[in-house]
């Protein structure tokens, strides 16, 4: 095996059996071989460690081929700020009971082992997910998935209870927004706006708009506060969503990664699937405005199918608001676009040179400052100007 982990040496067949047996649904099993292998992943909070442990088993007389991911966490130290590191946040989502109770076709992967307390360690055994596309999706899917996300947050819109418990994420919009970093990037894209660079590449009135863009994230903060909540995965890019057809033949969006969940905007969950899908590469920059526009009448359907009849416009807000708290992705692009920092590459767009990867920034920062427009306009239409 080229990857080593003591921890992942050292599981027995003891260990693994009855977690195996889960996997298969079946009973008693003799494990016959394993392996493991990390899965590529990308981790935006440090601690974690995701594998995928694979081998054969022998069930009643039969070989039977089994796998399952190991999800890792080491517990932050009493440094970390919780609200945005809080790494126990799934595994007591799973241990609440609430992630095997979601409403709808959306989904988490089924737990087979929660064991948590181990030194300063959680392990998370989770199903082995498929995805029926490979993980390529053809445009219509995204519009499936978004529906499945309406259909999830809108049970919430129309009765639901919104859970309460301690370990959510608090202020969502604050930490995508991270107000602490705005004053000095502020200052910084103030004098990139006016950089010949930019202007080149960006037309005066846009340009223009830059540093306003950041001024204004309280104001996007307080309209999020304000609108219709609901509970949120605050994380549902395509890169952790998994189409596949469930055990009656209907078809599910099966969610990983539930570190983030918690109180949220509706419309809110779609400006992950929206921009969080293109900027790691997964979908191109140049076709975001029909993306969104799929991605938003999908969510949409989604809220009126479980019955909630509100504002349209009010959805769009929260959607374009959320949106509008990417201001990172604008501080990152003027800054390669000028030669102040290496020229990001899109995470899962291995194919893209550097050139080709600064030009889809370059279209989503364009995509970003045209959804902060429309945010504007939305919340004075609908009296949430300050």
């Amino acid at each position: 095996m080229g990857d080593s982990d003591p921890r992942l040496d050292a599981l027995d067949r003891a260990t693994l059996a009855p977690i195996v047996q889960r996997a298969l649904d079946c009973g008693p099993v003799e494990l016959l071989d394993w392996h493991w292998a990390p899965i590529a992943y990308d981790m935006f909070l440090p601690g974690r460690l995701v594998a995928r442990f694979s081998g054969q088993a022998q069930v009643e007389g039969a070989l039977v081929p089994w796998s399952m991911v190991l999800k890792l966490s080491h517990r932050p130290d009493s440094t970390v700020d919780t609200r945005s590191d809080y790494r126990e946040r799934e595994v007591l989502a799973y241990q609440s009971g609430l992630l095997s109770d979601l409403p709808g076709p959306l989904v988490a992967p089924r737990a087979l082992a929660v064991i948590a307390g181990a030194e300063s360690e959680s392990w998370l055994w989770l199903e082995d997910v498929a995805d029926s596309y490979g993980g390529q999706w053809p445009p219509a899917q995204y519009r499936h998935a978004a529906y499945h996300l309406g259909l999830f947050n809108g049970a919430y819109l129309v009765g639901r209870p919104i859970p309460t418990f301690s370990w959510l994420v608090p202020h969502w919009p604050e930490l995508h927004s991270e107000p602490a970093k705005i004053p000095p990037a502020l200052a910084e894209i103030e004098t990139l706006a006016a950089d010949p660079r930019v202007r080149h590449v960006f037309p005066a009135p846009m340009a223009a708009q830059m540093p306003q863009l950041l001024r204004d994230q309280a104001r996007f903060m307080a309209i999020l506060d304000r609108l219709p909540h609901t509970l949120c995965h605050h994380d549902a890019s395509q890169a952790n969503l998994f189409a596949r057809m469930g055990a009656s033949g209907e078809m599910q969006t099966v969610a990983i990664d539930w570190e983030s969940l918690g109180p949220g905007t509706a419309g809110a969950e779609i400006a992950t699937l929206v921009f969080g899908t293109v900027r790691r590469g997964l979908f191109p920059a140049d076709q975001v405005a029909d993306l969104s526009e799929d991605v938003f009448a999908g969510y949409l359907q989604g809220l009126r199918d479980t019955g909630w009849q509100g504002n349209a416009d009010l959805v769009r807000l929260g959607y374009t608001a959320a949106v509008a708290l990417r201001w990172f992705l604008l501080h990152g692009t003027l800054r390669a676009l000028t030669g102040l920092k290496a020229q990001a590459r899109r995470g899962q767009a291995l194919h893209e040179n550097e050139e080709q990867a600064l030009h889809q920034f370059i279209l989503l920062s364009t995509f970003l400052l045209v959804c902060a427009a429309e945010a504007r306009t939305l919340a004075r239409r609908d009296r949430f100007s300050d």
